[in-house]
């Protein structure tokens, strides 16, 4: 019987995608990912972002700190998934929208700094970086 994947409670979105092929549990947070796959080769985990919000706020709020070495130590294919793409002011901050009054919501991130994280996570980290974009 082939394995289910496992999905984290907060992917409920992609739990109605995978149907009957998918499993929520609280798994995969325990190893720093949103999915999990066990096969005979060991664990497969991913860990899905979405940009530029839910990344920003890994960052600063320590997720990335804590869920990077969960996912290397517990897995032996593991995967970071961003989905959407960066955007940016002209003075190079990330876009995350304007105000009402149309002013931009300010970002202490620059397109440097994200370069510099993304390099962080695919190199010191080990983790590859799939940036998957929406139409």
């Amino acid at each position: 019987m082939p394995s289910k994947f496992l999905l984290s409670p907060s992917e409920t979105a992609l739990a109605e995608k995978f149907e009957d092929e998918a499993i929520n549990s609280p798994l995969p947070e325990q190893k720093g990912a949103d999915i999990l796959l066990y096969t005979d080769a060991g664990i497969f985990g991913w860990q899905r972002k979405k940009l530029p919000h839910d990344f920003i706020t890994s960052v600063t709020d320590g997720r990335f700190a804590r869920l990077l070495p969960l996912l290397t130590k517990s897995c032996v294919f593991y995967r970071l998934i961003n989905e959407g793409e960066f955007k940016y002011w002209p003075n190079q901050t990330v876009f995350l929208g304007k105000t009402r009054d149309g002013k931009q919501i300010p970002c202490k991130f620059t397109k440097g700094h994200v370069r510099g994280i993304l390099n962080d996570i695919d190199i010191i980290w080990n983790v590859p970086v799939r940036c998957r974009r929406h139409r």
